[in-house]
């Protein structure tokens, strides 16, 4: 505390010197203000250096002689400033001459109140201290000080409140520092001491405050002073843009502070500061054209700062050109904003890379024991089991397929967002499509107690060709919609034909709910990404806010459209109309959808390969059970591995007709391991007969086109798709390797 008091005081020495010698140096002590203000801050000097050595001092006797110094600087200060006040103040009254007389007392009473009787010292934690004994002479020092004070605000206050132009009330406010400073530092160690307490140098440091808002002041004033002088520089240096004035011999003879600051350039250095010193450019450049003016951006030597030179000639009145002024524009922060917004673009190409592969990790997370759970599905359905538990294994897959489909959705939203999601059209039976969207959202009905009414057109025709998926994603997502908002009553679901020729349909799914509808005004922002509306009713109903937005992409893509109508607290209508092609225009039939595979993820015919020998590698075990337990009832015979470096092991002892590889492996990951197989012999090589098929939960568009140019022979997503399994089989297994039995006949031929 001792030090950071002292140097405190120190420092107020030290700028109080600088303040004066400044002042001095600038030669105006013409003028009766700069003359006070010197005065003011020699007395701030000797006040601020003789209570800096009385809290230094160990010795009462030293101190006492520090603070007779300091004491001349105190009463130098207080009649100095009191004078300087009134003087700023322009007023000439009795009041104002009664003040400057009764300050000057304080030289007959610094004689008194500096006896050694006076003053009590002692060492405290901020250094040497000392207490004022009840006596005659340090009460009338405390009155002084006070009434000086009193004095001063007097006058301030008048400047402020009754001024004889703006400019006294500015000046009257900049003052009331003054008198904050020293009534601040005045009860700290000029009244408490007087109460026995030990003194705190906080006049020494208020007095200093005190001088930086007089120093402002008069600084202020000899600004407003009005003379040859410093009339161009209230137009000229009042700009706050960088100005440079040249004459006709390309010469820098004038800037204003702003450009001074800006070029970092001294008065002395004007003669030398060519413009090709200043700028990165030529005088040629900047002098030489032939319109009155142009416009250049260079950069800045000093700062390196971009920035525009606006160059116009001056002409005299007989038309000559006798120079030039040159209007400087800092473009820093523009081109640091451009420089900014690149950035900020390769930081949102950045992040959408990283997105994608946080969507491909995503994938493949969710997808492998959805991968589980329909494999084993896909098993049972294959095994002996009576028709109770076909049908919930039946359930299970069905509701796992429909769920895998949502998952796809709130992946596809990303694309959605950057425009690239794609269409996958395929032949699809109308019916199979209804029964998946029915299965899930009846039960979801049930659950609440909805009735779920379902009207369809019987004329639709039997398949159709479209995305399927997509179409199932729509669905599912508006009547999910539906129930989510309904609370009582019922769901209607309408399946209507708008227009049909030969060759195309277009259709209406239709959803009706008595719900609790949507305000108008939340109409217009109904399908954007992550909208909830009315937080206050709808409290407690769980959703991300994404279903809405992609039914929209997945409509529109199609080439479709969504509409809304809907009443607040009675419910709400959508209608989707999708046009589709037709492949089957016989009517569709509800038993297309019994005793078949809904999904198309199977198949009618039943493989039996002969003689093949397959190798699945994937770090799952569950994932490997799924895939051996598939392969299996195809008469495949299957050797698993559960890392790269193992699988590629078990291919360098035997020759496997097909090796099933996992995309995504710790420490080894199934791209290097088939590159590694590749290089065993040539039966796995490029072109061999032994064939590479990658395994990949990723569902990332493009994901299949990378693989097989990374080496893989094709692609098999996950979960597996048996219609896809039994197509790579047919392509890549010998002919003479296959049996098929038709279902129908239980025939068996040979390909």
């Amino acid at each position: 505390m001792k030090y950071l008091f002292s140097q405190t005081i120190f420092a107020g020495f030290v700028l109080a010197l600088y303040f004066a010698l400044e002042t001095l140096r600038k030669g105006e002590m013409k003028y009766k203000v700069n003359i006070r203000f010197v005065n003011v801050c020699f007395s701030s000097v000797i006040w601020s250096f003789g209570f800096f050595g009385v809290i230094m001092q160990t010795d009462p006797q030293k101190a006492y002689l520090w603070r007779a110094i300091g004491m001349i600087g105190t009463f130098g200060y207080l009649i100095s400033a009191q004078y300087l006040i009134c003087y700023l103040s322009e007023i000439r009254s009795f009041f104002c001459k009664f003040a400057e007389g009764f300050s000057l007392l304080g030289i007959v009473l610094y004689f008194f109140v500096i006896q050694k009787e006076q003053v009590t010292y002692e060492l405290s934690s901020i250094g040497m201290s000392y207490s004022f004994s009840q006596s005659l002479w340090n009460n009338l020092y405390i009155w002084y000080t006070v009434i000086v004070a009193i004095n001063q605000c007097v006058i301030v206050v008048g400047m402020i409140r009754n001024p004889k132009v703006q400019r006294i009330r500015e000046l009257g406010k900049r003052l009331l520092m003054v008198e904050a400073g020293m009534v601040f530092g005045m009860l700290l160690d000029t009244v408490f001491p007087l109460f026995g307490q030990p003194a705190v140098p906080g006049s020494t440091i208020g007095q200093f405050i005190a001088l930086v808002a007089m120093y402002h002041a008069v600084v202020f004033v000899n600004h407003s002073r009005i003379t040859m002088d410093n009339m161009s520089e209230f137009i000229y240096y009042s700009l706050n843009v960088p100005v440079m004035v040249y004459d006709s011999k390309e010469k820098l003879k004038l800037l204003n502070d702003a450009a001074y600051s800006f070029l970092n350039v001294k008065k002395e250095q004007l003669e030398q500061a060519s413009i090709e010193k200043l700028f990165k450019l030529s005088k040629k450049q900047v002098f030489e054209f032939g319109e009155n003016s142009q416009s250049i951006d260079t950069i800045c030597f000093h700062n390196a700062k971009d920035c525009n030179l606006a160059v116009n000639k001056i002409h005299d009145d007989y038309g000559d050109m006798i120079g030039y002024i040159i209007v400087v524009t800092d473009l820093s922060e523009r081109v640091k904003a451009m420089k900014q917004l690149e950035e900020a673009m390769k930081e949102a190409e950045f992040a959408n890379k990283a997105k994608s592969t946080f969507l491909a990790n995503m994938s493949h997370e969710i997808r492998t024991p959805m991968n589980a759970i329909i494999g084993f599905s896909e098993l049972l359905l294959k095994m002996d089991i009576n028709d109770e538990v076909r049908s919930h294994v039946q359930d299970i897959k069905w509701s796992s397929h429909n769920l895998l489909a949502i998952i796809n959705d709130i992946l596809d939203i990303s694309k959605i967002e950057s425009g690239k999601m794609e269409l996958i059209p395929d032949n699809y039976y109308t019916i199979r499509l209804l029964d998946d969207v029915l299965l899930i959202i009846d039960e979801q009905a049930k659950k609440k107690g909805l009735q779920l009414v379902v009207k369809i057109d019987q004329t639709i025709p039997k398949q159709l060709y479209g995305d399927k998926v997509r179409i199932r994603g729509v669905l599912i997502n508006i009547l999910n919609n539906a129930v989510k908002y309904t609370d009582e009553g019922s769901i209607t679901f309408e399946v209507l034909t708008i227009s049909k020729n030969e060759d195309r349909i277009k259709l209406a799914f239709r959803v009706t709910d008595t719900g609790r509808g949507i305000k108008e005004e939340n109409l217009k922002t109904l399908f954007d990404i992550f909208e909830r509306f009315d937080q206050r009713m709808n409290h407690g109903i769980e959703g991300s806010g994404l279903g809405l937005a992609i039914a929209k992409g997945y409509t529109e893509l199609m080439g479709g459209q969504i509409k809304i109508s809907s009443e607040y607290g009675k419910g709400s209508v959508f209608t989707i109309e999708i046009e589709q092609e037709i492949i089957d225009s016989a009517p569709m039939k509800k038993e297309d959808s019994q005793g078949k595979d809904i999904l198309g993820n199977g198949s009618k015919f039943v493989f039996t390969i002969q003689n093949v020998r397959v190798l699945v590698v994937d770090d799952n075990s569950v994932n490997l059970k799924v895939a051996q337990g598939i392969m299996k009832t195809y008469g495949l015979e299957v050797d698993t591995a559960q890392s790269g470096p193992d699988g590629i092991e078990l291919c360098r002892e035997h020759k496997y007709d097909i090796v099933f590889m996992d995309q995504m492996m710790p420490e080894m990951d199934g791209i290097e391991a088939m590159q590694r197989i590749r290089q065993l012999n040539g039966h796995y090589a490029p072109g061999g007969s032994g064939k590479i098929i990658v395994l990949t939960a990723d569902a990332i568009k493009g994901t299949r086109e990378m693989l097989i140019h990374q080496g893989f022979d094709e692609y098999l997503g996950k979960p597996i798709n048996l219609k896809r399994l039994e197509d790579l089989l047919r392509q890549m297994v010998p002919k003479e390797n296959i049996l098929i039995e038709n279902g129908a006949d239980k025939a068996k031929e040979s390909m």
